[in-house]
Parts: C-alpha cells; structure tokens; sequence
C-alpha cells in the first residue's frame, strides 16, 4: 500500500485497527466478499458495547484517511 505521497507504507507497522481497516477494504475490493463479511461480523459481535463504538470510531478515522475524506486526522497513537 502506498501513501498520499506516494511512500510505502508497512502495514506491521500500523495500529491494529488501521490493519483491521485496510484487511477488510483488501478483501471487497479484491472481490473476497465473504471473507470481508465475515471479519464485519465479527467485530459487530464483539460482547463489549465500549468496544463495538471503539471499533467504529477507528473505522470511520481510518476510512477517511484511506480515501483522503475532509474529516478528523488519523490517530497519532495505536489503540487497543
């Protein structure tokens, strides 16, 4: 994956939710839609509301840096 500036960018060393996003972009766009499904679910099913709303949160910041959206900056800091 590259950059907005054209940079490659290493994957490892994102935060687990930019990982978790980018997982989940690769899979549809690849046109691996039950894989993508799948990892949906399973973050929707997590038992812990504080969590899901976490997740959430990290996805919206995360989509919006991945398609350069005028919203938030992405974290600065990995979360949990």
């Amino acid at each position: 994956m590259r950059g907005q500036d054209g940079s490659t960018i290493d994957l490892d060393a994102l935060p687990a939710s930019g990982r978790w996003v980018l997982s989940i972009v690769a899979a549809f766009l690849a046109e691996y839609t039950f894989e993508g499904r799948r990892q949906l679910a399973a973050a929707t099913a997590h038992p812990d509301p504080y969590r899901r709303a976490e997740l959430l949160t990290d996805t919206l910041i995360w989509l919006d840096y991945v398609l350069r959206l005028d919203l938030l900056d992405p974290p600065d800091v990995p979360t949990r």
